[in-house]
């Protein structure tokens, strides 16, 4: 097999084995600081930028070959891997594909969550972002699927409800959607969820604070405390405490 005619696996293994080179031991044990303490989290201490920079290369060199089957393929493969910046690295590779997907991806991006490939924040962040969020953008039909997750007993379905939100909700678009995921997850105990939740909004408010006050004020006795807080954080001191004590 030639250079240029690389498998998804050759890539996988060439691409874990730069990332197991340029590991810095105490830059993933800091890292898990970021994580619950009894979450099983392995790191290799690799830069977001570098990892980026091994996207951008790796997409030049098969551009000419690969269409988003190989792409997927690489994700089938690679976020099995234990350490989070293979799955950051495969999943922002989908990226550079990410336009041609259909909407039938959607079910196998939902079964990468279930069965555990996308089990911590950040994982589920990046693939909300890197494709979710797009394929939002060129299927809109999606949304419907996607907000059904609130409801799941999957707690990063559950997130990933939301945050696929988070870069439309900044210029004003999908608003309404927020809201009603927003209500449904309310009631979620779990603090992941609540952070997610409290985020989104704060991002929604970026194109009409106005109208997310208005929704806070409405809502916020059945808001948990700590999406609240979040939701509040661009608002000016004096506002935060008004809405904390409107709401409580």
């Amino acid at each position: 097999m030639t250079e240029q005619a690389v498998s998804p696996e050759k890539l996988y293994r060439q691409i874990l084995d730069s990332l197991e080179k340029k590991a810095d031991p105490e830059r993933a044990q800091g890292g898990k600081r970021y994580f619950k303490p009894r979450e099983e989290i392995h790191l290799l201490g690799v830069r977001t930028p570098e990892i980026r920079k091994m996207v951008k290369q790796s997409y030049s060199r098969v551009k000419s070959q690969w269409d988003h089957e190989q792409a997927v393929e690489l994700c089938e493969q690679m976020l099995s891997s234990k350490y989070l910046e293979a799955k950051a690295f495969c999943l922002l590779f989908l990226e550079q594909f990410v336009r041609t997907l259909e909407k039938e991806h959607l079910s196998l991006i939902k079964k990468w969550i279930i069965r555990g490939d996308c089990s911590n924040w950040a994982t589920i962040d990046t693939l909300c972002g890197s494709v979710l969020s797009p394929m939002i953008q060129d299927h809109p039909e999606c949304i419907d699927e996607i907000t059904s997750w609130a409801d799941s007993e999957n707690k990063w379905l559950r997130r990933a409800s939301i945050v696929p939100f988070a870069k439309p909700a900044r210029k004003g678009q999908y608003i309404e959607v927020v809201h009603e995921t927003a209500k449904k997850l309310f009631a979620d105990e779990d603090d992941l969820i609540q952070k997610a939740t409290g985020w989104i909004l704060r991002e929604s408010g970026k194109s009409d604070m106005d109208r997310l006050e208005k929704f806070l004020r409405e809502h916020g006795k059945k808001i948990p405390r700590t999406a609240l807080r979040y939701a509040i954080e661009r608002f000016p001191e004096k506002k935060r405490k008004e809405i904390l004590q409107k709401t409580k």
